[in-house]
């Protein structure tokens, strides 16, 4: 059973791509933000506050606790741009849709397009994993005694 989405006409303003460019772009600088500038603020935070060299349980737990709860409106922020950007391209669902660990996996197919916050995060973390293969396999170094 398939039925039409209920989506908004596109915005013909001329204004209206340079504003989506603009969006993509927001959420591309802030999924950097979310992914590698925050872990690695609360990591230099962390270390502030350690004075030995091992790991003690107060700067652990700041990192654990303070780096989500930055990720969270963070990533609140990301959703806003995203809702922005569908409203602007005419793209908005504003259909009540489950989430998806509640549907059925035959309902896959059906999904419709996805949306610009996905692509981009999902390509965020792609850099960020082979940035990390090349930095772990090139850059790093060995840590064994030679």
């Amino acid at each position: 059973m398939q039925t039409e989405a209920v989506t908004m006409p596109p915005t013909d303003h001329p204004s209206s791509q340079p504003r989506a460019v603009a969006l993509v772009a927001a959420m591309a600088i802030g999924s950097i933000l979310m992914w590698i500038v925050i872990p690695g603020a609360w990591i230099l935070v962390a270390a502030h506050f350690s004075h030995t060299g091992r790991p003690t349980l107060a700067p652990l737990v700041m990192f654990f606790v303070g780096a989500p709860l930055t990720m969270i409106p963070t990533a609140k922020l990301l959703g806003h741009l995203d809702l922005r950007h569908q409203e602007l391209m005419g793209q908005l669902d504003e259909r009540r849709k489950p989430a998806p660990w509640q549907r059925s996996m035959r309902d896959a197919d059906d999904q419709g397009p996805k949306s610009v916050l996905a692509v981009v995060m999902v390509t965020s973390v792609a850099i960020a994993f082979v940035a990390l293969g090349v930095w772990f396999f090139f850059f790093a170094g060995s840590s064994l005694p030679s």
